[in-house]
């Protein structure tokens, strides 16, 4: 799909969305909305009743407990009611004051809720108290007192002839307050004879409290705080200021939408063929569009001309690292050459010629020098183990047969030369194909370290085996140098000489981890850890 025809799809799509949406709206809101105002006065009304009714429940509640409690009838009998009892339940119940009264209306108690002010008289002259209890067992009614309006609930107490219970509520500000959250309305006292207050009446709901004798005491007027239905017709003329915003929002998107699609996309190619430079075309590479494609051409580009570069410098570099590596190896070769041939042309022959010289004394020697011809013997002994272990050194030194034989014939020729100055068995365990990827600087330092491994186990350990290993460990190459002789503490003091400091140093210079594990009594274990590409 071409870009003219993408846009045009879209705009086309946008009008049309915009015009059903308007259409529907205006045929649909002024039905909803009036309805909805119809049912929500009929549910706030109920629902001003219920809540009205269910506060005026806890006082007849009380008063029917009250009166049935056994203890108070008992106490009643007894004519010793305690007044802090009554004050006491007064108090919890949030309730003004009661009273125990005959029946002929006469008070036996009176209480009020606050045990420091004077009980109040009852609520009715006891001939109208006793009137209205002949007619009616549980009545409930309003009076009349000097500290406001009251709310009376009347019970018979259980287990006596004719005593009862009066439970007055005191319908103050703080009541009022109390009714007014639990309902969400404004609540007022209004006289029976006072007409009708302002307002809309379909939102006002008025209950009538009456007196003893069922007449209009007073009037409870609730209105409702909020009218979300009024609220909700009061925004009717929002959908033209929708309309406003919808086109508003339309001409951004559409310029947004030429700059993402069009401009956006030819800048950022422009700009990276002349920058030279691939990382500006990574978010343009990701749309499947006709410029999406022309950017994963350029990348695609871009990146096989860096790949060539980097392998041209890796080469560079490779050749350079290569030839300073062989140089160092060679003269380091040199020196070990050089050094050797000192060894063998100097101390070798000296050596040799103080043990020919000893061996010269002995003819000189009278009967009865045994003891001077054995550690004449003795001393030909050391120099001729001194001269094989100087031997053997010059051969660690010399790396040429590293260039003439295999690795693993190398350590197989070194160890039969050892072999050769002390029976032992050995044993040979060499991958030759990791042999061939390693350096001759590392089959130098592995010969080497070879060497001294098996030289140790042998004067020192007395070993009569001798295994070395190189095989492959996951994606390294492990190199192994082990013996079954007395073994050592590496971590004493004195066993820490001139080899295991050897062995460090050979593994700092190889990038390898040396891992040393001996005891004494179960031999000792030499691992180095190459870290090799390997396929």
């Amino acid at each position: 799909m071409s870009i003219k025809t993408r846009m045009a799809v879209w705009l086309g799509t946008l009008l049309a969305v915009l015009l059903l949406a308007l259409a529907w709206h205006g045929q649909v809101a002024a039905v909803a909305l009036a309805r909805a105002r119809d049912a929500e006065q009929q549910a706030r009304t109920q629902l001003l009743g219920h809540w009205i009714d269910a506060a005026g429940r806890a006082l007849p509640r009380f008063t029917e407990e009250t009166a049935q409690d056994s203890e108070l009838g008992s106490r009643l009998a007894e004519a010793a009611v305690p007044a802090n009892l009554l004050v006491r339940r007064l108090a919890e119940a949030g309730l003004h004051s009661l009273w125990v009264l005959r029946g002929d209306g006469t008070p036996i108690v009176a209480a009020a809720a606050d045990a420091t002010a004077t009980p109040p008289p009852p609520p009715l002259a006891p001939a109208d108290f006793a009137a209205l209890v002949r007619e009616t067992p549980a009545p409930r009614f309003f009076a009349e007192a000097p500290d406001g309006l009251l709310e009376v609930s009347v019970r018979r107490i259980q287990g006596t002839a004719a005593a009862w219970l009066a439970v007055a509520r005191r319908w103050d500000d703080a009541h009022l307050r109390q009714l007014a959250a639990l309902a969400e309305a404004r609540l007022a006292l209004r006289p029976a004879s006072a007409g009708p207050p302002p307002g809309d009446p379909a939102a006002r709901l008025e209950r009538v409290l009456p007196d003893w004798q069922g007449h209009p005491l007073r009037l409870l007027v609730a209105e409702a705080t909020a009218d979300p239905v009024a609220a909700e017709l009061a925004d009717a003329g929002r959908p033209v200021l929708i309309f406003l915003a919808f086109g508003l929002c339309l001409i951004g998107a559409t310029a947004a939408a030429l700059h993402r699609w069009v401009v956006h996309p030819l800048a950022c190619l422009g700009d990276s063929l002349a920058a030279d430079d691939p990382s500006r075309l990574a978010p343009l590479a990701a749309d499947p569009g006709e410029f999406g494609r022309l950017a994963r051409l350029a990348r695609d580009s871009f990146e096989q001309r860096r790949l060539l570069r980097e392998e041209i410098a890796q080469r560079t570099r490779a050749q350079a690292a290569l030839a300073e590596s062989e140089a160092a190896l060679r003269r380091n070769l040199d020196e070990r050459a050089r050094l050797g041939r000192d060894l063998h042309d100097g101390v070798i022959q000296s050596l040799y010629a103080a043990g020919m010289g000893l061996a010269g004394i002995r003819p000189l020697l009278q009967a009865g020098q045994e003891e001077i011809a054995a550690r004449l013997e003795q001393n030909r002994a050391l120099l001729n183990e001194t001269i094989h272990d100087v031997r053997n050194f010059i051969i660690g030194l010399e790396p040429e047969a590293l260039r003439l034989q295999t690795f693993s014939e190398a350590i197989s020729a070194l160890l039969e030369v050892m072999r050769s100055h002390r029976n032992f068995t050995p044993r040979v365990e060499i991958d030759d194909y990791l042999a061939r990827r390693l350096t001759l600087a590392q089959r130098v330092h592995a010969l080497q370290i070879t060497r001294e491994a098996t030289s140790n186990a042998l004067r020192h350990g007395t070993a009569d085996h001798v295994t070395v290993t190189l095989r492959r460990a996951g994606d390294f190459v492990e190199f192994e140098v082990v013996d079954d002789g007395r073994g050592f503490d590496p971590a004493a003091t004195a066993a820490r000489g001139s080899g295991l400091v050897g062995f460090e140093q050979r593994a700092r210079e190889l990038g390898a981890e040396l891992t040393l594990d001996s005891a004494p009594g179960r031999g000792t274990r030499v691992r180095l850890l190459f870290s090799l590409l390997l396929p």
